[in-house]
């Protein structure tokens, strides 16, 4: 449920704002309500990271205001998950300079990350009081409406990124409908296609304390285990940075696979991946070393959509062109929880699509 709304026709604001010049006609004729959401104070604080230990695991975080002198400290915050700083920090920079429009961007971001949709609005929606032609602003805004599950609201500022940017508000729409088809599919522990992969692709997840395999990372374990005994030619690709404990779940992956008879030589390590975009991003690198095209893709199975689909949608928008399949292990997730993840999805594959941070905009 959105926040109470301040309606404002956009027509009527780009009009009080810029003049009613000929360049600006054919937007202000669009003469679409669009409600613009209420400031809201940040959500409580997730706990913090692991501090120092991640600061340059990828990926990294707010890359578009490490050098921006007022912003720096707190991509530094970002990075190490130090959340209850950065949010602090933010609310009182907007409260100094609430014309920066990057404080609002930069919030937003780490928002989005932590599953905060309506605060990631309500920030961007700030900017958008100040700057309706903000292209950034506006597109984040309809990934928020899609997320929240305002369908009225998403179609409204789609048709006003549209009247600003066509092309734009196309991408935004096809990856809309990527997800949507890629959610709908069925996922299990066994491969959809015939096709024999070149590589296995293992998605990561924390080992416990101690560093031993947990139970969600055993679950991907055995299965991957099963996979590679069957492609007995594939390389295996293990993922996962030190992120929530100072072992990394590569390496913990790794020597679970050696322990139980899988070939050292096949399996390929990224120990710097932090997240989910973070391990598409180090499992196409290292696939381009020996050019693997066909890929089992193995988690969970209530992350192996979301996974697939962000590994997919790397390769396709660094034109590295690859085959997915994929198989998950463990049981179905609660439908609350498949919620949950199926929205992230889409907020995953907007980040790996271009379609997230300012610069990919720019």
């Amino acid at each position: 449920m959105l926040s109470k709304p301040i309606v404002i026709s956009f027509a009527l604001f780009c009009l009080g704002l810029t003049g009613t010049t000929h360049a600006h006609l054919p937007i202000a004729n669009q003469r679409r309500d669009v409600s613009l959401t209420q400031p809201l104070p940040p959500p409580s604080a997730k706990p913090d990271g692991r501090g120092v230990a991640i600061e340059n695991l990828v990926v990294r975080y707010g890359a578009d205001y490490e050098n921006d002198p007022y912003l720096k400290d707190d991509v530094v915050l970002f990075r190490r998950w130090q959340w209850q700083a950065l949010y602090d920090s933010l609310q009182r920079k907007t409260q100094e300079r609430p014309d920066h429009l990057d404080t609002y961007r930069l919030q937003a971001e780490a928002y989005f990350i932590n599953k905060e949709y309506q605060q990631a609005l309500s920030q961007l929606d700030l900017i958008l009081t100040r700057n309706p032609f903000d292209k950034h602003a506006l597109a984040m805004t309809v990934l928020a409406c899609r997320v929240l599950g305002d369908k009225n609201q998403e179609q409204r500022r789609l048709a006003w990124l549209g009247s600003i940017d066509a092309h734009l508000a196309e991408k935004l729409t096809n990856m809309f409908a990527f997800v949507e088809a890629w959610l709908e599919q069925s996922y299990d522990d066994e491969p959809k296609s015939q096709v024999v992969p070149d590589t296995i692709a293992v998605f990561g997840s924390s080992p416990n304390p101690d560093g031993t395999p947990s139970a969600g990372m055993l679950k991907r374990l055995y299965l991957t285990k099963k996979m590679a005994d069957r492609f007995s030619d594939a390389i295996v690709i293990v993922s996962g940075g030190p992120v929530k404990t100072p072992f990394s779940e590569a390496q913990v992956m790794a020597d679970w696979l050696v322990a139980h008879g899988i070939d050292g030589n096949r399996i390929l390590l990224d120990d710097q991946a932090r997240d989910t975009p973070g391990n598409a991003i180090g499992m196409i690198t290292l696939m381009r070393r020996y050019q693997g095209k066909r890929v089992l893709a193995v988690a969970t199975r209530g992350h192996i959509p979301r996974a697939s689909a962000v590994l997919k949608t790397y390769a396709d928008h660094v034109h590295y062109p690859i085959v997915v399949d994929s198989v998950g292990g463990g049981e179905p997730l609660n439908p609350q929880k498949a919620k949950t993840e199926a929205l992230y999805t889409y907020v995953n594959v907007a980040r790996v699509s271009g379609l997230f941070t300012k610069g990919d905009f720019q």
